[in-house]
């Protein structure tokens, strides 16, 4: 079962790193060909489609867990009927949702200061949610390909879709600097992706006989736990995105610019545990009343986590100044060095929580995940209001960072006090943060070249000896 969710895990990769260096070396052109105002909303625009799975409302994750459930239970038979239960719901979800913003479109007064324009803006939204009931069909085909582990089948068609989100505006940049263009070009190639993938899914694992109406037990149950997977899908891209509107809206679209450049950039490398978490929630799911390989999966996620991220955050934390200068230049770094740093702290926390998120969910305690997501979000919008306000972009960085590490505490305190993990798991955490929190203080305090590479090295060293001698000494029959 590893072997196999190595091969997936790079599978992921592999799709989520292509379209990532093409988006890195697309960046500086599309500052320059659009202007630093212009790219700000264009990056707005990014989020906005990149987050359209908010409409899902949990409900293709559901599919992918009751599928996995019934893979392990061997019930081959109910899979085409989750299938078209989940189909139908999300279409419905789809056009309902985008009819609405549509409707609400009409009725925008303000621009929110982004410089476009009441009507310009009102468009722009409009173009956007043409796209949400296609892209929903995206999101339902990718989650029945995880759940039967074809991973290398999602990755086909998660590059293109990925590159096209640069690619569009990249090209037609040299044309016009009219954005609207570009969000249309990319809308459609968005829909036509999600039809295709749609269309491949059928014709290659479904027979005529399976596309029947949706079964009434089935679209209850998927309802029922979408329920609460609604509101962490609903909550996880509006506590990772709020700061932007803030910003936005108090400050300016050239400071969102300086602020999300290099926040994007960095989020991006949760792509590496993310990708491990798609493909252990199935399995999570498939072994949830096996209390042992529970364990044994859980714990092989968290580590190889964390001696990935690890050198990666500690590497970039040392030549952050560096490589803004380098990509973005003299300006940039001086705008957006220290807010660098935070995000990368932050980037580090919400990486190694991945995967207890995953196993969370995979179980079937989605309901836990919503709450801990309602109780940050209040303390997230006070934290981001009064800091935005006090230490402009620098202190959104903060509070960004701090509902994060808030995150990360409260799932690994649910998964000690319920005994998923005993003692020596929570001495596991004590040394991550510990080791993390020094690494960084040593990289801050010593400003040649020499001092960082050591510090850096002899944390590394001690943080794998550290963890490998743990590892070892864990029973998981605990």
């Amino acid at each position: 079962m590893i072997k196999k969710i190595s091969i997936n895990t790079i599978y992921n990769l592999i799709g989520s790193l292509i379209p990532l260096i093409f988006g890195f070396l697309s960046t500086p052109i599309l500052i320059q060909n659009f202007g630093i105002q212009n790219f700000g909303i264009l990056i707005l625009s990014w989020t906005f489609i990149g987050y359209f799975n908010i409409f899902d409302l949990g409900i293709s994750r559901s599919i992918t867990q009751f599928i996995s459930k019934k893979i392990g239970e061997n019930d081959f038979d109910k899979i085409p009927k989750i299938f078209i239960s989940g189909l139908s719901i999300l279409l419905l979800v789809g056009i309902f949702f985008s009819l609405i913003i549509i409707i609400s479109s009409f009725f925008f007064q303000s621009d929110f200061n982004t410089g476009l324009g009441v009507e310009k803006l009102k468009i722009l939204i409009r173009y956007i949610s043409i796209g949400i009931p296609f892209v929903l069909l995206n999101s339902i085909s990718r989650g029945y390909f995880e759940a039967i582990q074809r991973f290398d089948i999602v990755n086909l068609f998660r590059v293109p879709i990925g590159i096209s989100i640069f690619l569009i505006p990249l090209i037609s940049s040299f044309y016009t600097n009219d954005l609207l263009i570009s969000i249309y070009l990319i809308v459609l190639a968005r829909i036509l992706f999600s039809l295709i993938y749609l269309f491949y899914t059928f014709i290659n694992y479904f027979k005529i006989d399976d596309i029947n109406f949706p079964e009434k037990k089935i679209t209850i149950n998927i309802i029922k736990m979408s329920s609460w997977l609604s509101i962490s899908s609903i909550l996880t891209p509006v506590l990772s995105n709020l700061d932007r509107f803030f910003i936005i809206y108090l400050i300016s679209s050239s400071a969102l610019t300086y602020y999300s450049t290099p926040n994007e950039f960095l989020s991006k490398i949760l792509i590496i545990p993310a990708a491990a978490a798609a493909v252990f929630f199935p399995n999570f799911a498939k072994v949830t009343n096996n209390i042992k390989k529970s364990r044994e999966l859980l714990y092989s996620g968290y580590l190889s986590s964390f001696i990935v991220i690890a050198p990666i955050i500690l590497i970039l934390f040392s030549i952050s100044d560096l490589m803004l200068r380098v990509w973005l230049g003299a300006e940039f770094m001086q705008e957006s060095s220290f807010l660098t740093k935070v995000i990368l702290i932050g980037v580090f926390f919400n990486s190694i929580a991945i995967i207890p998120f995953s196993y969370i969910q995979g179980i079937g305690r989605v309901d836990i995940t919503a709450k801990f997501h309602l109780f940050e979000f209040p303390i997230y919008i006070i934290f981001l209001f009064f800091l935005l306000n006090f230490f402009g972009i620098e202190g959104a960085a903060i509070a960004w960072s701090l509902r994060i590490i808030l995150d990360f505490f409260l799932l690994h305190f649910y998964i000690g006090f319920n005994k998923i993990m005993l003692k020596k798991y929570f001495i596991i955490i004590n040394f991550i943060i510990v080791i993390i929190i020094l690494c960084i203080f040593s990289i801050s305090i010593v400003e040649n070249f020499f001092g960082i590479f050591f510090s850096f090295i002899l944390s590394l060293i001690i943080s794998l000896l550290l963890f490998f001698n743990l590892k070892n000494k864990i029973s998981f029959n605990d």
